[in-house]
Protein backbone atom coordinates (compact mmCIF):
# COMPACT_ATOMS: atom_id res chain seq x y z
CA UNK A 1 0.00 0.00 0.00
CA UNK A 2 1.34 3.84 -0.29
CA UNK A 3 3.41 5.18 2.25
CA UNK A 4 2.42 7.07 5.34
CA UNK A 5 2.67 10.32 4.10
CA UNK A 6 0.58 9.60 0.99
CA UNK A 7 -2.63 11.28 0.05
CA UNK A 8 -6.30 9.67 0.87
CA UNK A 9 -8.10 7.94 -2.27
CA UNK A 10 -11.61 7.41 -2.18
CA UNK A 11 -11.89 5.16 -5.43
CA UNK A 12 -15.38 4.69 -6.59
CA UNK A 13 -16.49 2.03 -8.99
CA UNK A 14 -19.97 0.21 -10.65
CA UNK A 15 -17.80 -2.25 -12.25
CA UNK A 16 -15.63 -4.79 -9.94
CA UNK A 17 -15.08 -8.43 -9.04
CA UNK A 18 -17.54 -9.76 -6.91
CA UNK A 19 -20.15 -12.54 -6.13
CA UNK A 20 -22.44 -10.61 -8.43
CA UNK A 21 -19.83 -10.97 -11.51
CA UNK A 22 -16.66 -12.90 -11.29
CA UNK A 23 -14.94 -10.92 -13.62
CA UNK A 24 -16.83 -7.75 -14.71
CA UNK A 25 -14.29 -5.22 -13.98
CA UNK A 26 -11.09 -6.67 -13.40
CA UNK A 27 -9.26 -4.45 -15.09
CA UNK A 28 -10.19 -2.09 -12.62
CA UNK A 29 -9.08 -4.01 -10.09
CA UNK A 30 -5.51 -3.71 -11.14
CA UNK A 31 -5.68 -0.03 -11.73
CA UNK A 32 -7.00 -0.07 -8.06
CA UNK A 33 -4.23 -2.71 -6.68
CA UNK A 34 -1.71 -0.15 -8.45
CA UNK A 35 -3.14 2.82 -6.91
CA UNK A 36 -2.57 1.42 -3.76
CA UNK A 37 0.96 1.36 -4.43
CA UNK A 38 1.26 5.39 -4.59
CA UNK A 39 -1.31 6.45 -1.86
CA UNK A 40 -3.88 5.12 0.69
CA UNK A 41 -6.36 3.75 -1.47
CA UNK A 42 -9.83 2.70 -0.50
CA UNK A 43 -12.08 1.17 -2.54
CA UNK A 44 -15.86 1.63 -2.86
CA UNK A 45 -17.85 -0.65 -5.19
CA UNK A 46 -21.86 -1.04 -5.90
CA UNK A 47 -23.68 -3.29 -7.51
CA UNK A 48 -27.19 -3.83 -7.88
CA UNK A 49 -28.46 -7.57 -6.33
CA UNK A 50 -31.92 -8.76 -5.23
CA UNK A 51 -31.99 -7.97 -1.53
CA UNK A 52 -34.17 -6.08 0.80
CA UNK A 53 -31.76 -3.47 1.59
CA UNK A 54 -28.23 -2.19 1.36
CA UNK A 55 -25.92 -4.60 2.21
CA UNK A 56 -22.23 -4.12 2.82
CA UNK A 57 -19.26 -6.55 2.81
CA UNK A 58 -15.30 -5.94 3.08
CA UNK A 59 -13.59 -6.31 -0.48
CA UNK A 60 -11.46 -9.38 0.36
CA UNK A 61 -8.82 -9.52 -2.11
CA UNK A 62 -5.13 -9.37 -1.23
CA UNK A 63 -3.59 -6.41 -1.09
CA UNK A 64 -6.97 -3.63 -1.49
CA UNK A 65 -8.83 -2.22 0.87
CA UNK A 66 -12.51 -1.18 0.91
CA UNK A 67 -15.98 -2.57 0.62
CA UNK A 68 -19.25 -4.10 -1.55
CA UNK A 69 -22.23 -2.44 -1.48
CA UNK A 70 -24.99 -5.07 -3.02
CA UNK A 71 -27.82 -2.42 -3.06
CA UNK A 72 -31.63 -3.22 -4.07
CA UNK A 73 -33.19 -2.23 -7.55
CA UNK A 74 -35.58 0.94 -7.33
CA UNK A 75 -35.70 3.93 -5.34
CA UNK A 76 -35.03 2.81 -1.86
CA UNK A 77 -32.30 1.23 -3.16
CA UNK A 78 -30.68 4.21 -4.37
CA UNK A 79 -31.85 5.90 -1.46
CA UNK A 80 -29.63 3.73 0.50
CA UNK A 81 -26.78 3.67 -1.55
CA UNK A 82 -26.90 7.32 -1.48
CA UNK A 83 -26.98 7.83 2.20
CA UNK A 84 -24.01 5.41 2.20
CA UNK A 85 -21.98 7.30 0.05
CA UNK A 86 -22.26 10.69 1.95
CA UNK A 87 -21.29 8.80 4.96
CA UNK A 88 -18.17 7.47 3.40
CA UNK A 89 -17.45 10.93 2.05
CA UNK A 90 -18.03 13.29 5.58
CA UNK A 91 -15.88 10.18 7.35
CA UNK A 92 -12.78 11.34 5.76
CA UNK A 93 -12.39 14.27 2.97
CA UNK A 94 -10.20 12.52 0.89
CA UNK A 95 -7.71 14.72 -1.23
CA UNK A 96 -8.73 13.05 -4.34
CA UNK A 97 -12.06 10.85 -5.46
CA UNK A 98 -11.06 8.80 -8.20
CA UNK A 99 -14.05 7.38 -10.13
CA UNK A 100 -14.61 5.00 -12.85
CA UNK A 101 -17.14 4.51 -15.59
CA UNK A 102 -19.07 7.36 -15.77
CA UNK A 103 -22.21 6.71 -17.86
CA UNK A 104 -23.29 4.74 -13.95
CA UNK A 105 -21.04 7.13 -11.68
CA UNK A 106 -21.76 10.58 -13.03
CA UNK A 107 -24.16 11.07 -10.02
CA UNK A 108 -21.09 10.81 -7.47
CA UNK A 109 -19.44 13.67 -9.38
CA UNK A 110 -22.45 15.75 -8.11
CA UNK A 111 -22.04 14.44 -4.22
CA UNK A 112 -18.68 14.89 -4.32
CA UNK A 113 -18.43 18.43 -5.31
CA UNK A 114 -20.40 19.54 -2.79
CA UNK A 115 -19.20 17.32 0.05
CA UNK A 116 -15.45 17.93 -0.55
CA UNK A 117 -15.24 20.83 -3.01
CA UNK A 118 -11.45 20.57 -2.38
CA UNK A 119 -10.87 17.08 -3.62
CA UNK A 120 -9.62 16.74 -6.97
CA UNK A 121 -11.76 14.40 -9.04
CA UNK A 122 -10.08 11.73 -11.62
CA UNK A 123 -12.74 9.36 -13.76
CA UNK A 124 -11.17 6.16 -15.44
CA UNK A 125 -13.00 5.44 -18.37
CA UNK A 126 -13.10 1.80 -20.14
CA UNK A 127 -17.01 1.76 -21.53
CA UNK A 128 -17.27 1.34 -25.38
CA UNK A 129 -20.66 2.70 -25.56
CA UNK A 130 -19.38 6.29 -26.68
CA UNK A 131 -18.82 4.78 -29.80
CA UNK A 132 -20.80 2.13 -30.84
CA UNK A 133 -23.95 3.81 -30.21
CA UNK A 134 -24.70 2.25 -26.74
CA UNK A 135 -24.57 6.48 -25.02
CA UNK A 136 -27.43 7.39 -27.60
CA UNK A 137 -29.33 4.42 -26.31
CA UNK A 138 -29.57 5.74 -22.66
CA UNK A 139 -32.63 8.23 -21.77
CA UNK A 140 -32.59 11.78 -22.72
CA UNK A 141 -31.93 13.22 -19.21
CA UNK A 142 -29.57 10.58 -18.31
CA UNK A 143 -27.61 11.81 -21.30
CA UNK A 144 -27.76 15.62 -20.07
CA UNK A 145 -26.96 14.91 -16.70
CA UNK A 146 -23.70 13.24 -17.50
CA UNK A 147 -22.71 16.36 -19.84
CA UNK A 148 -23.39 17.89 -16.63
CA UNK A 149 -21.54 16.30 -14.46
CA UNK A 150 -18.82 15.90 -17.07
CA UNK A 151 -18.09 19.63 -15.94
CA UNK A 152 -17.06 18.83 -12.66
CA UNK A 153 -14.21 16.28 -12.71
CA UNK A 154 -10.86 17.93 -13.25
CA UNK A 155 -9.13 14.72 -15.03
CA UNK A 156 -10.64 11.99 -17.43
CA UNK A 157 -8.49 9.25 -17.48
CA UNK A 158 -9.89 7.09 -20.77
CA UNK A 159 -7.07 3.79 -21.77
CA UNK A 160 -7.10 5.24 -25.59
CA UNK A 161 -7.15 8.51 -27.02
CA UNK A 162 -9.61 7.40 -29.40
CA UNK A 163 -11.57 6.65 -26.50
CA UNK A 164 -11.05 10.43 -25.55
CA UNK A 165 -12.00 11.50 -28.34
CA UNK A 166 -15.12 9.61 -28.45
CA UNK A 167 -16.35 10.81 -24.75
CA UNK A 168 -15.82 14.34 -26.09
CA UNK A 169 -17.85 13.72 -29.37
CA UNK A 170 -20.38 12.11 -27.78
CA UNK A 171 -21.16 14.28 -24.57
CA UNK A 172 -20.39 17.31 -26.11
CA UNK A 173 -18.03 18.46 -23.75
CA UNK A 174 -14.33 19.45 -24.46
CA UNK A 175 -13.34 17.43 -21.55
CA UNK A 176 -9.58 17.26 -20.47
CA UNK A 177 -8.01 14.07 -20.46
CA UNK A 178 -4.92 11.91 -20.24
CA UNK A 179 -4.70 8.09 -20.93
CA UNK A 180 -4.10 5.67 -18.17
CA UNK A 181 -4.20 2.52 -20.39
CA UNK A 182 -4.65 -0.82 -19.33
CA UNK A 183 -2.26 -2.82 -16.66
CA UNK A 184 -1.40 -6.34 -17.11
CA UNK A 185 -0.03 -8.26 -13.73
CA UNK A 186 3.22 -9.07 -14.62
CA UNK A 187 3.94 -11.64 -12.17
CA UNK A 188 1.09 -13.90 -13.69
CA UNK A 189 1.62 -12.86 -17.30
CA UNK A 190 5.74 -13.87 -18.10
CA UNK A 191 7.34 -14.41 -21.08
CA UNK A 192 8.64 -17.83 -21.09
CA UNK A 193 10.65 -18.63 -24.35
CA UNK A 194 11.16 -22.25 -22.72
CA UNK A 195 7.63 -23.83 -22.99
CA UNK A 196 6.24 -25.67 -25.89
CA UNK A 197 3.93 -24.24 -27.93
CA UNK A 198 0.71 -26.24 -28.49
CA UNK A 199 -1.43 -23.99 -30.24
CA UNK A 200 -1.01 -22.06 -33.29
CA UNK A 201 -3.84 -19.56 -32.35
CA UNK A 202 -5.36 -18.06 -29.41
CA UNK A 203 -8.78 -16.17 -28.91
CA UNK A 204 -9.99 -15.35 -25.90
CA UNK A 205 -13.05 -13.07 -25.32
CA UNK A 206 -16.61 -12.90 -24.30
CA UNK A 207 -17.43 -15.11 -27.07
CA UNK A 208 -20.45 -12.29 -28.28
CA UNK A 209 -21.19 -12.84 -32.02
CA UNK A 210 -21.98 -9.65 -32.41
CA UNK A 211 -18.54 -7.95 -30.94
CA UNK A 212 -16.09 -10.04 -30.55
CA UNK A 213 -16.69 -12.15 -33.90
CA UNK A 214 -15.65 -15.76 -32.82
CA UNK A 215 -17.30 -17.50 -35.77
CA UNK A 216 -15.68 -15.52 -38.01
CA UNK A 217 -12.24 -16.43 -36.24
CA UNK A 218 -13.34 -20.17 -37.00
CA UNK A 219 -14.32 -19.67 -40.07
CA UNK A 220 -10.67 -18.40 -41.71
CA UNK A 221 -9.22 -20.90 -39.37
CA UNK A 222 -11.27 -23.94 -41.01
CA UNK A 223 -9.95 -21.92 -44.15
CA UNK A 224 -6.74 -21.55 -43.63
CA UNK A 225 -7.17 -25.45 -42.56
CA UNK A 226 -7.55 -26.78 -46.14
CA UNK A 227 -3.57 -25.78 -47.00
CA UNK A 228 -1.80 -26.49 -43.88
CA UNK A 229 -3.40 -29.04 -41.09
CA UNK A 230 -0.85 -29.24 -39.00
CA UNK A 231 -2.28 -26.05 -37.18
CA UNK A 232 -4.51 -25.45 -34.01
CA UNK A 233 -6.74 -23.59 -32.38
CA UNK A 234 -7.68 -22.45 -28.50
CA UNK A 235 -10.85 -20.47 -28.08
CA UNK A 236 -12.61 -19.83 -25.20
CA UNK A 237 -13.96 -17.59 -22.34
CA UNK A 238 -16.58 -16.31 -20.43
CA UNK A 239 -19.30 -16.87 -23.17
CA UNK A 240 -21.09 -20.22 -24.29
CA UNK A 241 -19.03 -22.11 -26.29
CA UNK A 242 -21.63 -24.65 -27.70
CA UNK A 243 -22.51 -22.77 -30.72
CA UNK A 244 -18.92 -22.37 -31.50
CA UNK A 245 -18.26 -26.23 -31.04
CA UNK A 246 -21.60 -26.72 -32.98
CA UNK A 247 -19.73 -24.61 -36.10
CA UNK A 248 -16.54 -26.48 -35.44
CA UNK A 249 -18.02 -29.35 -36.45
CA UNK A 250 -20.09 -28.36 -39.47
CA UNK A 251 -16.57 -26.88 -40.87
CA UNK A 252 -15.14 -30.20 -40.14
CA UNK A 253 -12.16 -28.68 -37.83
CA UNK A 254 -13.62 -29.92 -34.35
CA UNK A 255 -10.14 -32.33 -34.37
CA UNK A 256 -8.10 -29.08 -34.24
CA UNK A 257 -9.95 -26.47 -32.12
CA UNK A 258 -9.49 -26.96 -27.99
CA UNK A 259 -12.43 -25.33 -26.53
CA UNK A 260 -12.28 -23.47 -22.76
CA UNK A 261 -14.98 -21.54 -20.65
CA UNK A 262 -14.00 -19.02 -18.04
CA UNK A 263 -10.60 -19.10 -16.65
CA UNK A 264 -8.20 -18.11 -14.02
CA UNK A 265 -5.83 -14.96 -15.01
CA UNK A 266 -2.83 -17.40 -14.55
CA UNK A 267 -4.64 -20.41 -16.62
CA UNK A 268 -5.18 -17.76 -19.32
CA UNK A 269 -1.03 -16.65 -18.79
CA UNK A 270 -0.82 -20.12 -19.60
CA UNK A 271 -2.29 -20.71 -22.75
CA UNK A 272 -0.66 -17.84 -23.99
CA UNK A 273 2.56 -19.29 -23.22
CA UNK A 274 1.58 -21.81 -25.11
CA UNK A 275 0.07 -19.99 -28.29
CA UNK A 276 2.08 -18.70 -31.18
CA UNK A 277 -0.22 -15.98 -31.75
CA UNK A 278 -3.32 -14.17 -30.29
CA UNK A 279 -6.29 -13.67 -32.54
CA UNK A 280 -8.86 -10.61 -32.54
CA UNK A 281 -10.96 -9.55 -34.66
CA UNK A 282 -14.03 -7.70 -32.71
CA UNK A 283 -16.57 -4.85 -34.52
CA UNK A 284 -15.41 -2.29 -31.62
CA UNK A 285 -13.11 -1.83 -28.67
CA UNK A 286 -11.17 0.44 -26.54
CA UNK A 287 -7.99 -1.42 -26.08
CA UNK A 288 -8.86 -4.84 -24.71
CA UNK A 289 -6.80 -6.30 -21.87
CA UNK A 290 -6.23 -9.44 -23.64
CA UNK A 291 -3.58 -7.76 -26.47
CA UNK A 292 -1.37 -6.75 -23.57
CA UNK A 293 -1.15 -9.62 -21.52
CA UNK A 294 -0.50 -11.73 -24.88
CA UNK A 295 2.59 -9.25 -25.47
CA UNK A 296 3.50 -9.78 -21.70
CA UNK A 297 3.83 -12.88 -22.55
CA UNK A 298 6.30 -12.51 -25.44
CA UNK A 299 2.83 -13.05 -28.23
CA UNK A 300 2.13 -11.14 -31.01
CA UNK A 301 -1.18 -10.14 -31.83
CA UNK A 302 -3.47 -10.30 -35.20
CA UNK A 303 -6.33 -7.98 -34.30
CA UNK A 304 -9.20 -5.69 -36.43
CA UNK A 305 -7.79 -1.60 -36.64
CA UNK A 306 -10.85 -0.55 -34.49
CA UNK A 307 -10.94 2.04 -31.33
CA UNK A 308 -7.58 2.37 -29.81
CA UNK A 309 -6.10 -0.71 -30.84
CA UNK A 310 -3.82 0.85 -33.23
CA UNK A 311 -2.36 3.55 -30.51
CA UNK A 312 -0.46 0.97 -29.16
CA UNK A 313 -0.36 -2.10 -31.84
CA UNK A 314 2.93 -1.58 -33.40
CA UNK A 315 4.48 -3.13 -36.58
CA UNK A 316 6.85 -5.47 -33.90
CA UNK A 317 3.93 -6.75 -31.97
CA UNK A 318 1.74 -7.26 -34.80
CA UNK A 319 -0.92 -7.51 -37.35
CA UNK A 320 -3.70 -4.32 -38.03
CA UNK A 321 -6.95 -5.75 -39.83
CA UNK A 322 -9.70 -4.08 -41.81
CA UNK A 323 -12.77 -5.34 -39.50
CA UNK A 324 -14.96 -4.99 -42.40
CA UNK A 325 -12.98 -7.50 -44.98
CA UNK A 326 -12.91 -10.87 -43.27
CA UNK A 327 -10.51 -11.95 -46.49
CA UNK A 328 -7.81 -9.91 -44.39
CA UNK A 329 -7.72 -12.17 -41.76
CA UNK A 330 -7.29 -15.15 -43.64
CA UNK A 331 -4.11 -13.75 -45.03
CA UNK A 332 -2.91 -12.30 -41.60
CA UNK A 333 -3.20 -15.70 -40.59
CA UNK A 334 -1.68 -17.15 -43.58
CA UNK A 335 1.48 -14.91 -43.63
CA UNK A 336 2.15 -15.74 -39.91
CA UNK A 337 1.83 -19.37 -40.42
CA UNK A 338 3.85 -19.61 -43.68
CA UNK A 339 6.49 -16.86 -41.67
CA UNK A 340 6.29 -14.41 -44.30
CA UNK A 341 5.98 -12.19 -41.10
CA UNK A 342 8.22 -12.86 -38.22
CA UNK A 343 8.09 -11.50 -34.87
CA UNK A 344 10.80 -11.62 -31.97
CA UNK A 345 8.89 -12.59 -28.86
CA UNK A 346 11.46 -10.99 -26.55
CA UNK A 347 11.08 -8.17 -27.89
CA UNK A 348 7.28 -8.05 -27.79
CA UNK A 349 7.67 -8.89 -23.71
CA UNK A 350 10.22 -6.23 -23.37
CA UNK A 351 7.38 -3.82 -25.41
CA UNK A 352 4.88 -4.79 -22.71
CA UNK A 353 6.91 -4.46 -20.09
CA UNK A 354 7.53 -1.07 -20.51
CA UNK A 355 3.86 0.43 -21.09
CA UNK A 356 1.10 -2.20 -19.12
CA UNK A 357 2.97 -3.86 -16.22
CA UNK A 358 2.62 -2.58 -12.70
CA UNK A 359 5.81 -0.34 -12.47
CA UNK A 360 4.96 1.22 -15.87
CA UNK A 361 1.14 2.40 -14.58
CA UNK A 362 3.15 2.89 -11.17
CA UNK A 363 5.03 5.93 -12.61
CA UNK A 364 1.94 7.46 -14.52
CA UNK A 365 -0.31 7.63 -11.43
CA UNK A 366 2.25 8.83 -9.12
CA UNK A 367 2.56 11.78 -11.31
CA UNK A 368 -1.17 12.03 -11.89
CA UNK A 369 -1.54 11.73 -7.90
CA UNK A 370 0.96 14.06 -6.72
CA UNK A 371 1.11 17.07 -9.77
CA UNK A 372 -1.58 19.10 -10.03
CA UNK A 373 -4.12 18.25 -13.13
CA UNK A 374 -3.00 19.56 -16.46
CA UNK A 375 -5.62 20.59 -19.21
CA UNK A 376 -4.90 17.94 -22.37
Amino acid sequence: MGTSDSKFVLWFTPWFPSRVHSTLGNFIERHAHVAGLEADVEVIHFTTEPTDSCIIKPIEKQGLNGIHIFKPSGLKGWYQLIMIIISQLNRKKPAIIHLNIFHESWWMALIARIICPNSVIFCSEHWTGYHNGAFEELSWWRRKAIGLAASLVDIFLPVTRHLGHSMQDTIKKNISFQILPNVVDDKIFTFCPEKELKYTFLHVSTLDFNHKRPDVILRSFARLSEEFPQITLAIGGDGDVRPLKQLASRLGVEHLVTFFGEKTSPEIAALMQESAFLVLYSKFENFPCVIAEAWMCGVPVIASDVGGIAEWLIPETGILINPKEESELYEAMKKVVTGEICFDRFQIAKYATEHFSYGALRMRLHKLYTQQPEQC
